[in-house]
Order: C-alpha cells, then sequence, then structure tokens
C-alpha cells in the first residue's frame, strides 16, 4: 500500500467533507486540526525552539501539507509560511461551485502550541494568501 494520498484523492476528499458537513464544516475542521496539531511531539512539554523546529518538519515531512514549509518564532509571533499547499486546490473546487473552502492550519497551530511551556494564550494574529497555494499564517503566543 502507497504511503501518500494521491492528491487527486485527498482533494475530492476535502470537497466531498466539507460538503457533507454542511455549516458545521469550519467548526469540525478547527477540532481536526488541533487534533492533528496535538501530534507534533510526544513529550509532555517543549520549548518555544523546539516547537518551531518540530513544527516545521511535523507539517513539512509527516503531514506534507506543501511543497516547502517555514516556520520561525520572532517577537511572541508563530509564523508559518506554506507553498504549494495541498488543500488549497481543493478549497478552490469549493469556491468555484459557491461554497466557502476551509483549512486546518489553524487549528493546526493552536493545537501544536498547547505544549509549549513559555505559551499561556495563543491567537490567530493574521493570515495572508500570496497566490493558489502560498500563504503565510501568524499566530501571536502570550
Amino acid at each position: 500500500m502507497t504511503e501518500e494520498i494521491p492528491e487527486s484523492l485527498f482533494q475530492k476528499y476535502h470537497v466531498s467533507l466539507v460538503k457533507a458537513l454542511g455549516e458545521d464544516a469550519q467548526k469540525i475542521f478547527v477540532k481536526l486540526g488541533r487534533e492533528l496539531g496535538s501530534k507534533i511531539t510526544n513529550k509532555e512539554k517543549i520549548s518555544l525552539k523546539e516547537l518551531e523546529t518540530e513544527l516545521e518538519n511535523y507539517l513539512q515531512n509527516d503531514l506534507k501539507l506543501g511543497e516547502k514549509v517555514k516556520v520561525n518564532i520572532e517577537n511572541n509571533f508563530l509564523n508559518v509560511e506554506v507553498q504549494g499547499c495541498k488543500v488549497c486546490p481543493a478549497n478552490e473546487i469549493l469556491r468555484s461551485e459557491g461554497l466557502r473552502g476551509v483549512c486546518f492550519l489553524p487549528g493546526i497551530l493552536m493545537g501544536a502550541v498547547k505544549p509549549v511551556e513559555e505559551v499561556k494564550k495563543a491567537t490567530v494574529a493574521g493570515s495572508q494568501k500570496f497566490k493558489l497555494g502560498h500563504c503565510k499564517m501568524q499566530i501571536k503566543l502570550e
């Protein structure tokens, strides 16, 4: 059995799942993302530096979220840039059908910061989409 899911299957699955979930899709994808994010480490507690390294490895190599993923933490912000995102094309299909795209990356990032000792609160500070499949997301860490 192949280790990777073909992009065409993933896109069809994502589109079908969002349609099946209807109005609950956004809420469920946040929960799904948090669950995925909680899997970045087996350790009970990690440092900010470990988060930076482990999250980038997890998104790039375990989830294979995009062709290139860059994670850095600077001035109390967790910054994540994804190029060649595998979710964006599926969301474009949804938008072409007049539906809203749903991304689980914000939830992943919120779940990933939970074991970080220095973080008491995390909030989505912003996101920026450059072109299809290339975006940046920023989480404020307090």
